[in-house]
């Protein structure tokens, strides 16, 4: 190998190595990110981060939320939540958490968390968490097969990540989502099947599926995983509702999009771990009526395992001409 090759070689490692401390650091920096503060019986206490929207992001409200209340039953994991956003959060004040105790029952426990910015609520979630050590004694499983990938459709390194798919589109992404689109130590790895540039505003199928995983190890808390799950779900969610407009996409001008409910379920909480293989997540929206898109998602492992579903409605509208 000649010197010049040998000084190449080095400087793709450093790159590399650069690259995975990284995204070490940044997924370490989103679990903290996502742990609230308890600052009295049942009252807790986050901070946002601002990702370009000018706004606080969904799936950081709904993490911590889980947090707040995985916090007040301890043991237990959610396997299901519903949320409703109110009103926009503001990344430069804190979020507080207020979690009620609804029921403590052996196997399950419910929770509703309200959060608010300076006493004003604009957020609410209704949560129930099971026992890991109250499983029935003959339990019933049953998963239609139809809804699995086929395994010879499982092929997610051959799909380019977001930021090599973006990175070619730079100057048309607004300024302050470069920073999102782009950054190569991003905590979560994501590749999008169904990938529509910014400059594409032609109709297609309201459909996306997408792999993802977390870039680095977290540990084995299911309650974690859960919730970095709820973060990850609000990402890329609504936005499949306006796939089958001409003309329209998120970058569009005019075009708003703002989530009013979330819910998800766990169907195999126990099996969910981000940080040790992708997870499939295919996305649909069979309506959007009445300035309101609906949009459902399900999550595969790789064996074809279900090991979750959400849903989600928002406001899609369109206030002006392009």
């Amino acid at each position: 190998m000649t010197g010049a090759a040998k000084q190449t070689q080095n400087l793709v490692t450093r790159r590399a190595a650069r690259q995975l401390t990284g995204t070490a650091k940044q997924t370490q920096s989103l679990v903290k990110h996502l742990t609230v503060r308890e600052v009295a019986a049942g009252r807790f206490q986050g901070n946002s981060v601002e990702l370009g929207w000018g706004r606080v992001y969904g799936g950081q409200t709904m993490s911590q939320a889980l947090d707040a209340a995985h916090r007040t039953a301890p043991g237990r994991v959610v396997h299901s939540f519903q949320a409703y956003f109110y009103r926009p959060g503001r990344t430069d004040e804190p979020m507080d958490f207020s979690v009620e105790a609804l029921s403590d029952g052996r196997a399950l426990a419910c929770r509703r968390v309200t959060a608010s910015q300076k006493g004003v609520d604009i957020f609410s979630m209704l949560c129930s968490l099971q026992s890991a050590s109250a499983a029935p004694a003959r339990p019933l499983e049953h998963q239609r097969p139809l809804t699995a990938p086929a395994p010879d459709d499982w092929r997610p390194e051959a799909v380019p990540t977001l930021q090599e798919r973006m990175r070619p589109h730079e100057a048309l992404l607004p300024t302050p989502l470069r920073k999102i689109y782009l950054n190569d130590a991003s905590p979560f790895v994501l590749r999008q099947r169904d990938f529509t540039a910014p400059s594409e505003t032609g109709a297609s199928e309201p459909a996306t599926s997408s792999y993802l995983k977390l870039a680095a190890p977290v540990g084995d808390d299911a309650a974690l995983h859960a919730r970095l799950l709820a973060y990850i779900s609000d990402w890329g969610f609504i936005s499949t509702a306006l796939r089958p407009h001409e003309g329209i996409s998120n970058y569009a001008r005019g075009v708003q999009l703002a989530t009013i409910s979330h819910g998800v379920t766990y169907h195999r909480a126990d099996l969910l771990r981000l940080d040790e293989d992708y997870v499939l997540v295919r996305h649909r929206s069979p309506s959007a009526s009445q300035g309101r898109g609906f949009v459902v998602a399900e999550f595969f492992a790789r064996d074809g395992t279900l090991l979750a579903s959400a849903q989600q409605e928002g406001v899609v509208r369109v206030l002006m001409d392009k």
